[in-house]
């Protein structure tokens, strides 16, 4: 616990060492959430190393298959580099929150970032609700994102690697809001690379026609967010941007989304209720706790 670790957006190496291995973790510093926190417009590793360290990344590696054996030389290197300079980079941007005064938030969000749960190994047939974009969907395309969503899952498990590595979740959304018929009318389609066109191309069109001919799904009543719930986290929600812009920041350096779902679904109305949810550490509750009782007393 003594020993610091230092990520660079460890949000998904968390949740799968979770998963995989069963680890915990507490004293972690974030290299990516700190810039955000910073306010620095560029956080990706490989602008943060070009514009402290000189260093420009091969970009031909951040699509590698790296699942694949034996790794080349190259790609070693570039695994080599990406952890290399974290160390360092972890101390100037100690240096900057200490002297801006955002050291203590920075550190709830590292620790908010080590609490996060083990990524959840199954699959859920319905998760296609919650694509972004599948709720604008009506009749036939929701069928067509059903069915895209299932043979995705089990195609990603045939090639053992994760579902967003077969296609992303936005193209899914969009293949079935277009409806393509044909290969040329696939491969207009946003996303859809040369390389899904020749490995996936036939297949995704036969899950296109086969989703729509299939009754529209129905969503379950019971799983519907209440009108009030999503009025109270519409408000929270422009509430966080509007803060955000005005410091300069990305919205979820000030709260959450997470923290924001909880704050609609259970509607604190004192200090102690407040206090009472986890998902907002003291500080940023010292800093917006009036804020935000106030701000639901009138959703």
């Amino acid at each position: 616990p003594a020993i610091e670790k230092v990520f660079h957006a460890a949000d998904y190496d968390i949740t799968c060492m979770k998963r995989d291995f069963g680890f915990e973790f507490v004293n972690i510093f974030d290299t990516y959430f700190a810039a955000q926190t910073l306010g620095w417009t560029r956080v990706g590793l490989s602008s943060l190393l070009e514009e402290h360290f000189s260093v420009t990344l091969d970009k031909r590696f951040q699509q590698a298959e790296w699942h694949h054996r034996p790794l080349s030389h190259e790609e070693l290197q570039y695994a080599q580099m990406d952890t290399h300079f974290l160390p360092a980079l972890r101390d100037i941007q100690l240096n900057e929150l200490q002297r801006s005064g955002y050291l203590e938030e920075a550190q709830e969000g590292f620790r908010e970032l080590a609490s996060l749960p083990a990524t959840d190994r199954s699959f859920d047939p319905e998760g296609f609700w919650r694509l972004k974009g599948a709720y604008l969907l009506t009749g036939s395309s929701l069928g067509i994102l059903r069915q895209l969503y299932l043979w995705r899952e089990k195609t990603a498990q045939k090639r053992d690697i994760p579902s967003t590595k077969v296609i992303a979740d936005s193209t899914l959304v969009d293949i079935a809001a277009i409806c393509p018929l044909s290969t040329s009318a696939l491969q207009r389609i946003p996303g859809i690379t040369k390389q899904i066109i020749k490995r996936d191309g036939k297949a995704i069109l036969e899950t296109v026609a086969r989703g729509k001919n299939e009754t529209p799904p129905r969503r379950n009543p019971q799983s519907r967010t209440s009108p009030e719930v999503i009025a109270r986290y519409e408000a929270l929600h422009t509430w966080r941007k509007e803060k955000a812009l005005s410091r300069g920041v990305e919205s979820n350096v000030i709260l959450s989304k997470n923290a924001l779902w909880v704050l609609a679904l259970r509607h604190p109305k004192t200090e102690e209720e407040l206090a009472g949810i986890q998902e907002i550490g003291p500080h940023r509750r010292a800093k917006y706790g009036n804020e935000l009782l106030n701000l639901l007393k009138g959703v």
